[in-house]
C-alpha cells in the first residue's frame, strides 16, 4: 500500500513538473546590443553637413490662442550629390539675443519605417513649441514615397535605397542639427531637442542613440522595436537588399543602451498602430541605463487623438523644464 502511494505521489509530482515546464512562458530573445555587435551602430563622426542649395522666406505663421506668432518661416533645400533634403524652419515671434533660444528638431512622421517622409508645416504641430519661444525645424527623411507607389516593387526599392543611404534618416537628422548650429544664431547649441510622432518618434529615439549633443528627446507613439516587420512581412520584402539586417539596425530597441540624454515617451494603451507592450518593454530597458527617462500615457483614443490633444502639450512642457535646467 505504501509502495502504491509512493508511486502515485511520484507520478503526481512528475505530471506537475511537466505541466510547469509546458506552461512556463518562453523568454523572449534579448535584442542584440551595440557593444556586442558594433556593426549594428552607424558611425556619424565623419559625415559632413549637406550644402545649402536654396533658402526661401515664407509667410508668417500665426499661433492662435497665444501671445506669439512666428515672425517668419524659412524653407531650406540641402543637397549632397543626387540627394536633396528639405527643412522647414519656424521662428518664434519677437527679438532674441544670440544663443538664447531652445530649438526643437521635428523629424517627419507618417512613414513605413523602411522609406523616408516629407516634412510637415502644420501649425498645430508647431504650436506648443513656438508658443514657448522655441525655434522649430521640421525636416524630411530622404526616400519618401507616395502611399500608392509603395505597392510598386521598383519604386519601393528606389525609395528604400535612398533611406538606407541616409542611415535610416540619421543623416537627415544630423543635417537639421548642423543647420541649427551653423545658421540659426538665436539657437543655444546646448538646448537642441528632437521630438517626433509615430515613425518620427522612432527616428527621434534612433537619433538620440547616435547624437551626443542633444539636450533631450521626446517620442510620441513610437515604434520602438519595429515589431511590425514579422516573418510574413519580411518574406514579402525579400526583394529589398539587406532588409532583415536593416530593420534590426534601425530599431531603437537595438540601441537603447546608447541613449544618454533625458527622454520622454508618450504612448497610448489602445494604440491600434503601435504596440503599447513593445513601448513598455523599451522603456523598462531604457530605465536600466538612463535615470532621466519619463513615460506618460493615455488609456484611450488610439494612435493619433491623444497625441494631438494632450501629448504634444505635455512634450513641450517637458522640453521647457529640461531647457530651464542650469
Amino acid at each position: 500500500m505504501k509502495v502504491k502511494l509512493l508511486v502515485v505521489a511520484a507520478l503526481t509530482l512528475l505530471i506537475i513538473g511537466v505541466g510547469i515546464i509546458v506552461i512556463k512562458p518562453r523568454a523572449l530573445p534579448r535584442p542584440p546590443t551595440w557593444y556586442e555587435h558594433p556593426e549594428l551602430t552607424w558611425d556619424l563622426t565623419n559625415i559632413k553637413p549637406w550644402e545649402v542649395q536654396e533658402e526661401q522666406i515664407g509667410p508668417a505663421l500665426t499661433i492662435r490662442g497665444s501671445e506669439h506668432r512666428a515672425a517668419g518661416k524659412r524653407v531650406v533645400i540641402l543637397r549632397r550629390g543626387s540627394l536633396t533634403q528639405s527643412l522647414v524652419v519656424h521662428f518664434p515671434y519677437g527679438e532674441y539675443e544670440k544663443g538664447s533660444q531652445a530649438c526643437v528638431l521635428v523629424p517627419s512622421g507618417g512613414g513605413n519605417l523602411i522609406t523616408g517622409t516629407v516634412p510637415s508645416a502644420n501649425r498645430e504641430i508647431m504650436k506648443p513649441y513656438l508658443s514657448r519661444g522655441f525655434v522649430v525645424i521640421s525636416y524630411e527623411l530622404s526616400g519618401a514615397i507616395a502611399p500608392g507607389d509603395a505597392r510598386d516593387p521598383e519604386k519601393l526599392s528606389a525609395a528604400y535605397r535612398k533611406f538606407v543611404s541616409v542611415k535610416a534618416g540619421l543623416v537627415n537628422s544630423r543635417n537639421a542639427l548642423e543647420y541649427a548650429v551653423q545658421y540659426l544664431k538665436i539657437v543655444d547649441p546646448q538646448k537642441i531637442f528632437v521630438a517626433g510622432y509615430s515613425s518620427g518618434g522612432t527616428q527621434a529615439l534612433l537619433f538620440a542613440a547616435h547624437e551626443q549633443r542633444l539636450a533631450g528627446c521626446v517620442a510620441y507613439c513610437p515604434d520602438t522595436g519595429l515589431s511590425d516587420f514579422d516573418a510574413r512581412k519580411l518574406k514579402s520584402l525579400k526583394f529589398l537588399s539587406g532588409i532583415d539586417a536593416f530593420v534590426t539596425k534601425a530599431a531603437p530597441l537595438t540601441h537603447v543602451e546608447r541613449i544618454e540624454c533625458p527622454v520622454m515617451i508618450f504612448a497610448v494603451q489602445d494604440d491600434e498602430i503601435v504596440s503599447f507592450g513593445d513601448v513598455m518593454v523599451f522603456f523598462q530597458s531604457l530605465e536600466e541605463t538612463n535615470k532621466d527617462a519619463m513615460l506618460r500615457w493615455s488609456e484611450y483614443g488610439g494612435h493619433a487623438i491623444p497625441y494631438q490633444t494632450t501629448g504634444r502639450e505635455q512634450g513641450a512642457q517637458w522640453i521647457e523644464r529640461i531647457a530651464e535646467r542650469d
